[in-house]
């Protein structure tokens, strides 16, 4: 069902049998959904066999009255591409914050305390003015054996889904040897001491080796690729550069794995890893947010990833866009 993914709430129910007002946790309704259908999704051009390393994909959204809003482009259930904008925390709340006091009660009255005035504030918004009908091409690495390409696409409010187009194919290409990288991130020592921890650095150490000797049943050992980032070589500017690095190199046939332990946090339900930066202020330069979670793994092109996070509220990684 395209409203699925909208209307199941048990977040509601919770609150609303917790005796809540739960007025403020509605941000669509089934009158608004239905006056705005999602729209049609058809991919056009794909062959059932190839040869090529690259092939490119073409497809057509069309309206079904409710307009075009972000598409989004899947590669063996890989997300590879969409034109969204994510939700943001308030820039509000960017204040001087206290580790210590955001305990299970704090985030949520968090949570709880974000008022919804309009769709624009709290959902993707669409990059590209598409008219009733847009028509793309993009251009995927192939994998050796079974492709699969898929395709969906939203109404204009970006509040509804279509369904999803999937289409397979077969490449002759010859499997080359995977290679397997490794990040690992520890951070014991931020710039606010106040909030050090002890067993961070330790943790991400001991993943990595963990991992390497695991892996060298599955992969030769010159394929076996890592890197670990400890307290002051772990700021965002390092964490990102390093990721910027793998991501020139990594094709869609190796494996990824990200491993980070740390301080995390949920700000307006919205996950937020802090790097070595952390000064006691929350801000873009301290913190890696769950949206920038999802464009790493875009920007990775390996089509098997794992990424691990030990560290608290973790599970906001959940409210991704």
């Amino acid at each position: 069902n395209n409203l699925y993914d909208v209307f199941y709430r048990p977040d509601i129910i919770q609150a609303k049998m917790r005796g809540d007002d739960i007025r403020e946790m509605f941000t669509l309704t089934a009158e608004a959904a239905l006056t705005y259908p999602p729209p049609t999704v058809k991919i056009t051009d794909v062959p059932t066999h190839t040869d090529q390393s690259k092939i490119k994909v073409c497809y057509k959204v069309a309206s079904s009255g409710g307009g075009i809003g972000e598409v989004r482009l899947f590669h063996n259930g890989k997300l590879i591409q969409s034109d969204g904008y994510y939700k943001r925390v308030a820039q509000s709340n960017v204040h001087k914050t206290q580790l210590t006091a955001l305990n299970s009660r704090a985030i949520y009255e968090d949570m709880r305390s974000i008022s919804i005035k309009g769709i624009e504030e709290t959902i993707p918004t669409s990059s590209k003015s598409k008219g009733d009908i847009f028509d793309d091409c993009t251009e995927i690495e192939v994998v050796p054996g079974e492709n699969e390409v898929s395709v969906t696409a939203f109404n204009s409010p970006n509040t509804v889904q279509s369904y999803m187009e999937t289409v397979n194919f077969n490449s002759r290409m010859k499997p080359e040897d995977p290679h397997l990288y490794i990040l690992a991130v520890g951070i014991d020592q931020y710039q606010d001491n106040s909030v050090n921890l002890k067993y961070a650095v330790k943790d991400a150490k001991d993943i990595e080796e963990k991992l390497k000797r695991q892996a060298a049943t599955l992969y030769k050992p010159e394929n076996i690729h890592y890197a670990l980032l400890t307290d002051r070589d772990a700021v965002k500017m390092n964490i990102t550069a390093k990721i910027n690095e793998l991501s020139r190199v990594i094709k869609p046939n190796d494996s990824f794995v990200l491993f980070v332990a740390g301080h995390g946090v949920l700000l307006q339900n919205q996950y937020h890893m802090l790097t070595h930066d952390y000064n006691g202020v929350v801000n873009d330069n301290s913190v890696i947010s769950s949206n920038e979670i999802v464009e790493v793994s875009k920007k990775i092109k390996s089509l098997s990833q794992l990424l691990i996070l030990d560290t608290c509220h973790a599970g906001g990684v959940d409210y991704l866009v």
